[in-house]
């Protein structure tokens, strides 16, 4: 996300500050407008601690000690996990005695140190499942792709009906962009507000590559809520979710790359 969001702000004329890990010139500095993309994703679960520490301590420095003129706190829509209602303001539910909710729990506590601060220039993005051009990442989408590029087949953990929202990363870069700068509310969904199905994902993919594909005998249906995205509709306009040519482009892009590297 960070890269593509630097690339979209170059080409938009922005004049683009990215410190390195413990670059002492952080708060020394005027930042203008920050966009807070530390944290961790897959990996949450293997890094508890580390993960409490890029979600909240270092953001809690940025809020007592940084100069800014916005600041712009990127949480996840995975907090609406078991939600009955998927608005910004709508109660949520987290379990500290389930180990798998220490990210919702510590991106929760993130958003509420920034909403603690009476400033209306801080302001946070629920981002949904972005999708995009990632040749590292492990998230759910590219590991299925390079599984297929690898082995020819892949099989999933979780069943074909479980279903999650995605949204794609040149549409969330633009969204992050214009919150930033001229966000009217302090909490926003970044979503499509449309879930997609592990059997649409691998149907798209079927499209242009030849493999199998099977389904753990334990599998975990995950469905999930979707995500409300009527905030950011009225104020900056409809979400592009054409998830499944995305996810074709995607292949294209992944087996170009991996050949030729």
């Amino acid at each position: 996300m960070g890269s593509h969001l630097k690339d979209h702000l170059v080409k938009k004329g922005f004049e683009v500050y990215c410190p390195q890990r413990n670059d002492n010139q952080v708060l020394k500095r005027n930042l203008g407008h920050v966009i807070y993309c530390i944290g961790y994703t897959a990996d949450f679960r293997q890094f508890p601690l580390e993960t409490a520490e890029a979600h909240v301590s270092v953001l809690l420095s940025f809020l007592k000690n940084a100069s800014f003129d916005s600041l712009l706190y990127l949480s996840s829509t995975r907090v609406y996990e078991n939600a009955q209602d998927t608005r910004e303001d709508s109660d949520l539910n987290v379990n500290p005695n389930n180990p798998n909710h220490i990210f919702n729990l510590t991106k929760l506590a993130g958003e509420a140190c920034c909403l603690s601060v009476a400033n209306p220039k801080i302001r946070i993005a629920r981002v949904s499942n972005v999708l995009g051009p990632d040749f590292k990442s492990e998230n759910f989408v590219n590991s299925v792709i390079k599984d297929i590029l690898k082995n020819k087949k892949v099989s999933l953990r979780t069943t074909p009906d479980s279903a999650k929202d995605y949204i794609l990363v040149d549409a969330l870069v633009d969204y992050l962009e214009k919150i930033a700068t001229q966000g009217k509310e302090r909490l926003y969904n970044v979503a499509s507000g449309l879930n997609v199905t592990n059997a649409q994902i691998l149907e798209a993919l079927s499209q242009v590559a030849s493999f199998e594909s099977s389904y753990a005998p334990n599998s975990q249906k995950i469905v999930f809520p979707p995500i409300d995205v009527k905030r950011l509709k009225s104020e900056f306009g409809e979400v592009k979710s054409d998830i499944p040519s995305e996810v074709r482009r995607m292949y294209t892009l992944f087996a170009s790359h991996f050949k030729n590297g």
